[in-house]
């Protein structure tokens, strides 16, 4: 069962592919030294064609994300869920 974690931020879920879009310095340092086993996080822009194939996941989750995207990045987020 693949479960997504959109727009994590620091909310990385054990179990879970967690994905977020930084580009801070600091926050790439902060998801290197909790990355364990159980953990995966990748670098994802919810803007632009998602990486998985239709179907794939079976859950998505994403909280306090969408409402920082303009309205067609957050209509083309929607689609791709």
């Amino acid at each position: 069962m693949k479960k997504l974690n959109v727009g994590c931020g620091r909310e990385i879920k054990k179990d879970w592919i967690n994905a977020d879009r930084w580009h801070k310095q600091k926050t790439n340092i902060w998801f290197k030294e909790r990355i364990k086993e159980g953990y995966e996080i990748i670098k994802l822009d919810v803007t632009e064609p998602w990486a998985f194939e239709d179907n794939s996941i079976d859950y998505i989750n994403s909280e306090h994300m969408i409402e920082h995207l303009y309205a067609k990045d957050g209509l083309f987020f929607l689609q791709e869920a």
